[in-house]
């Protein structure tokens, strides 16, 4: 089944980004970020919904009318604890939540590198099957739903878990279409605690919140489950492109690409599903915005553009940094500077940063390569994408088909993409037991 006009939501680490999509084409986006404190704090749940309903409020009325299906994408590894009604009962915890450093370790002890043969996802502190350690013994807990899933739930009253959700959740099987029993059972976690399953594509439940329908969306609109947001921005940017490699400049930076039919994870990739029989390698630095802002905050300067101002004026220099901003175990972040010399200025040292935030990416790139072969295409979207700068050093570093995608929303995109039945499901359709 096509639809024509879809609905694509992606549940962000600082709010939540909408696109409305007809025939093909996006014709109007809208953001709502959530209240202080920001990312990677924990937040009430309860966020999720309220910026989705102040984003939806951003496109016009009469657009949402003609909506015939809602996708809905989201960040991966954060989740909430639900209650047997669907209630909260923890907050929302984000990708990287220090106390659960420790559940982590236990994780990586008793399965190690081998949870990402058996899982997709590596055994670390951004997958969720450490939260759910840390967590399970909650009061009243019932089951545990990434951001997209429990967006779906509020509008739907449907409690299920999409696949994408549950690959970096780190709870499904290898083969992306049932759940890893044998793993859960070997770290002690009950499985009643993972909902039903809902494949890429699938159709969750119909739309009955009142409030997204006061917005102007029709009641009983199908809600579909779409890949998490670095594969659904895949799909937007990529087009189905098999020789496309995408690089996601966010907070981190992010790469991913197609896998070859048939392609089995290899360390230390992670194996997302981006659509129903399409998998993406994927891997990522710590390099990134979280480097860029932190460069500014030292240097004094107001935010990322005034440091790329400062950057653009650098001499010549061998000034060099390498930077490890975001370590997932929580441990040793930093930056290493080198080439430092006592005329060496602040203009040096921004431009270092950039410089070494594409480098990073692109080694990442490489690393893709060798297993898949080389890309014809690079994708560039995410915040970062809109950095002049970082579009040269990375053009100039790599010379080829580069196609740049600042200031689209790709992963909502995607989720509208996949609602609109451009990946049809054909395994099963609707969730499925656990």
């Amino acid at each position: 089944m096509t639809r024509t006009c879809t609905l694509g939501v992606d549940i962000a680490s600082h709010g939540v980004r909408v696109v409305l999509r007809r025939e093909g084409s996006a014709i109007a986006m809208a953001r709502a970020a959530y209240p202080a404190p920001p990312p990677p704090a924990r937040r009430p749940a309860g966020q999720w919904r309220d910026a989705f309903l102040a984003a939806l409020s951003g496109l016009p009325r009469e657009s949402l009318g003609a909506v015939e299906a809602i996708g809905i994408s989201g960040m991966r590894g954060a989740l909430v604890g639900v209650d047997a009604d669907g209630h909260p009962v923890t907050e929302a915890i984000p990708d990287f939540d220090p106390d659960t450093i420790a559940a982590s370790r236990l994780v990586e002890k008793r399965i190690g590198k081998a949870c990402l043969q058996e899982t997709g996802c590596p055994a670390f502190p951004l997958s969720g099957l450490p939260k759910i350690l840390h967590f399970m013994q909650t009061p009243g807990l019932s089951a545990f739903l990434g951001p997209q899933d429990f967006l779906a739930l509020s509008l739907t009253g449907t409690l299920s878990l999409s696949a994408g959700s549950a690959l970096r959740m780190g709870v499904l099987d290898i083969a992306g279409k049932t759940y890893a029993r044998h793993v859960l059972e070997r770290l002690g976690i009950d499985g009643s605690l993972v909902p039903p399953l809902s494949l890429i594509g699938a159709e969750i439940g119909a739309l009955v919140d009142a409030d997204a329908i006061g917005c102007g969306l029709k009641p009983g609109l199908p809600v579909v489950a779409a890949p998490g947001d670095v594969p659904a921005a895949l799909l937007a940017a990529g087009r189905g492109d098999p020789k496309a490699v995408f690089l996601s400049l966010g907070t981190t930076s992010v790469i991913t690409a197609p896998a070859p039919a048939g392609a089995m994870p290899r360390l230390p990739f992670t194996l997302e599903i981006i659509a129903a029989g399409h998998r993406s390698f994927e891997t990522g630095t710590g390099a990134g915005g979280v480097t860029l802002d932190w460069l500014a905050r030292i240097l004094g300067l107001e935010d990322v553009p005034a440091l790329e101002r400062l950057a653009a004026t650098a001499p010549p220099s061998n000034v060099a940094m390498k930077p490890e901003m975001l370590d997932p175990w929580g441990e040793a972040s930093g930056a290493v500077l080198s080439g430092l010399k006592p005329e060496t200025g602040p203009a040096e040292i921004a431009r270092a940063g950039f410089a070494a935030v594409a480098s990073s990416a692109l080694s990442c790139v490489e690393a893709l390569e060798a297993v898949t072969g080389r890309f014809d295409r690079l994708l560039l979207g995410g915040g970062g994408a809109a950095s002049k700068l970082l579009q040269n050093l990375i053009a100039t570093a790599r010379p080829g088909a580069m196609d740049v995608f600042a200031g689209r929303e790709l992963a909502a995109e995607g989720a509208a993409m996949v609602a609109a039945g451009a990946f049809p499901v054909t395994d099963s359709e609707g969730p499925t037991e656990p």
